[in-house]
């Protein structure tokens, strides 16, 4: 007995090894342990040709510079870790202020990828997300440089190279901080820790915040080049976005204003969008300050008798004075200005400011040029609303149309995850049908038939390339978790109370091109268009899926005709192994599929299946004259168990954010849940010891 529970021990010893290791392979990160971090930290320290202080200048741009500093971070970090000569990349913010809207173009012009607002407004994390995924940017600086202009410029300029490819993002849990004394909880430090590691694994991050508006001079010590905006995001609007690239624990709270400090040491270290140089203010107004200040002894001491008698030389000597940090101030058409050397013009923020956490992203994988030769979307402006669905998984399938006169194969899929989930690929690449028996399940890198995505943008590389052979295909994405609560990103219309400004009205739904599905039986009639889609209190909302399809073209001498019909044997036994799985017994009936093409623009030409049907023309037309009722069941399926409930995202510009509730969950840490499964392994020991001495006893009384 003693030597059996023995074994059992060292069976957990080794099975907490193995758990744990497997665990840590499957995070997002590289990091295993947070404290082991450093208390300091920047990026400016390890790619310094890559965190550069940039200039917006007049421009209401930050959105742009931010975001593409993450990108450029992000190229410049696998640069460093995969050991390559480091080089410094620049890419065109002005390019993308213009490819984020839509009507600041000469000739009435509209940008249809393009929110509804124009250059001189800001944006949102919406226009981030659209821009990187929609095959619009990034484009270089040298083909598209900044020019601090805001005029309407000719449409045909946003048609530029890409000079580099965003593949995988990460949107971090979106916290409202309602006061200061929130940081002292888990769930603070937490996503204070998931932050520092994302940086040093993966470069810098873009976070929409407050600076105050109007009080910012007040939270930000210029001196220091600091900032602590104590609001919490119910008082202030967002209006500022930076790229965060490092941080510093013991940083002095005494190194912010005197009457705005927050209650402990340690902040951000931040790349801004206001240059080395700093507009400290017109030179009439300073000097009107200054006067103002000065006792009626000063000014006779000075022969002052008003603000015109304060010299430009006096104002400058008074200014460095003040201004300790900057290396020179100057005059230059009547405005004050004070330069700062490269490294002191990197801001620091506290960790204690409220709004540093609401709406952070950053890119986790990118590319130089553009691997793919065609696009298919719906979705051109991205994931702007999560759905909320009560079943432990979900189907979305995009139908695309393609000119069947080219040759083309499917290289890769992306993918919106709200949240940490499971996916899996299928695809039909012949027609539009999508039954079980016309999708087929496809691998990823790695040869991996299910893959687990944290919440962000993903791109996944098909293992082998899928020929297309229709004048249509459909790539369809299986959703699963094991709390019952699924969530799916769809691109719709917002309401005028969540999208005050419009920025969604140009998001288009047509019936024919998304579809959803609860079911795992999946027939023809088993998917809901989305143009249908309403939420469990009946609400529309007409969606795109957020699926994209990437495809190659070729020549077909050019293919390799090295394929032995051994092998295409062999891919023949396997495809249907690899077709949705059957659930229930229920299998797929010849003769019982629609075969009216899902666009209704064409006549299905796959009619092979309607050909064998034992019951003929009569069974297809009673599927035919069914298939609207079953579709009502669907929807009412959908409603009546209350599975659709809506989710905010990210349409909170930089002028508005009023009550954002977020249901966004953080990425597990290793060993989670493990207490779980030490139980069920310590009742299993019991009851086989229990039964070894039932055994025993037994043997004995038999005996």
């Amino acid at each position: 007995m003693k030597k059996l529970i023995r074994k059992l021990i060292l069976f957990i010893i080794l099975l907490d090894l193995i758990l744990n290791y497997s665990i840590i392979q499957t995070q997002v990160y590289a990091e295993p342990a947070g404290e082991n971090l450093e208390s300091k930290y920047s990026l400016a320290d390890i790619i310094p040709e890559n965190t550069k202080i940039r200039n917006q200048m007049q421009t209401p741009w930050c959105f742009c510079f931010a975001s593409l500093a993450s990108l450029e971070s992000t190229l410049g970090m696998q640069d460093k870790i995969s050991g390559k000569t480091t080089k410094e990349y620049d890419f065109s913010e002005e390019h993308m202020a213009y490819s984020t809207q839509d009507s600041s173009f000469k000739e009435g012009k509209i940008n249809k990828k393009g929110l509804h607002k124009n250059v001189n407004d800001g944006a949102s994390l919406i226009a981030i997300q659209e821009y990187f995924t929609n095959g619009m940017g990034a484009v270089s600086e040298d083909d598209y440089p900044f020019d601090n202009s805001t005029v309407n410029i000719d449409i045909s300029k946003l048609n530029q190279p890409i000079a580099a490819t965003v593949l995988d993002t990460f949107t971090f849990p979106q916290l409202s901080i309602k006061s200061t004394s929130e940081f002292s909880t888990d769930k603070i430090s937490d996503l204070i820790m998931e932050m520092k590691t994302y940086i040093k694994n993966y470069g810098g991050i873009t976070t929409i915040f407050s600076t105050g508006g109007e009080n910012k001079k007040k939270y930000i010590n210029w001196t220091n080049n600091s900032l602590y905006n104590p609001e919490d995001i119910s008082d202030s609007s967002l209006d500022h976005a930076v790229c965060i690239i490092g941080w510093d624990d013991n940083y002095s709270k005494d190194n912010f204003n005197t009457n705005y400090k927050p209650t402990n040491n340690g902040a951000w270290i931040v790349k801004n969008s206001w240059g080395n140089t700093v507009d400290i203010g017109k030179i009439t107004t300073l000097k009107d300050g200054i006067f103002e200040q000065l006792d009626e002894n000063m000014r006779k001491q000075y022969n002052l008798n008003s603000s015109n008698d304060i010299t430009d030389e006096m104002l400058i000597r008074v200014l460095k004075e003040l201004f300790t940090g900057f290396t020179n101030i100057r005059i230059v058409n009547g405005v004050v200005y004070g330069d700062r050397d490269s490294k002191s013009s990197y801001m620091y923020i506290s960790y204690e400011t409220p709004s540093i956490y609401l709406l952070n992203m950053g890119v986790t994988k990118a590319e130089l040029g553009k691997n793919y030769d065609n696009l298919y979307q719906y979705d051109e402006f991205g994931p702007i609303k999560h759905i909320n669905i009560a079943n432990t998984s979900v189907y979305m399938a995009n139908v695309f149309k393609r000119d069947a006169s080219k040759n083309e194969k499917l290289t890769r899929v992306s993918i919106y995850s709200p949240k940490k989930q499971n996916y899996q690929i299928y695809v039909n690449p012949d027609n539009s049908k999508k039954t079980i028996s016309d999708l087929k399940q496809v691998s990823v890198s790695g040869n991996q038939k299910t893959v687990t995505l944290d919440s962000g943008f993903h791109t996944l590389e098909l293992e082998e390339p899928l020929e297309l052979t229709g004048d249509s295909f459909v790539v369809a994405v299986k959703t699963s978790n094991d709390d019952n609560n699924s969530q799916i990103s769809v691109e719709t219309k917002c309401s005028s109370e969540e999208d005050p400004k419009g920025l969604s009205s140009n998001v288009e739904v047509s019936d024919g091109q998304s579809f959803i599905s609860i079911d795992d039986n999946l027939k023809e009639n088993n998917w809901l268009d989305m143009l249908n889609l309403k939420l469990s209190d009946g609400a529309a909302v007409p969606s795109n899926a957020n699926i994209k399809a990437y495809t190659k073209e070729y020549t077909k001498e050019n293919e390799n005709n090295n394929n032995t019909a051994e092998n295409n044997t062999t891919e023949n036994n396997t495809a249907e192994d690899n077709t949705i799985e059957e659930k229930n017994g229920i299998k797929e009936q010849n003769g019982t599929i629609d075969n009216t093409d899902v666009n209704n623009n064409s006549k299905n030409n796959n009619t092979e299946n309607a050909s064998k049907a034992n019951s003929g023309n009569n069974s297809s037309n009673n599927e035919k004259n069914n298939r609207k009722d079953d579709i009502d069941v669907l929807q009412s399926k959908l409603e009546n168990n209350k599975y659709l409930t809506m989710s905010p995202n990210f349409m909170q510009t930089s002028e508005t954010s009023k009550d954002l509730t977020v249901a966004t969950k953080k990425i597990p840490k290793a060993g989670e849940n493990r207490v779980i499964l030490y139980a069920i392994i310590f009742i299993s020991i019991i009851a086989s010891i229990l039964f070894i001495k039932y055994y025993k006893v037994n043997k004995i009384m038999k005996s």
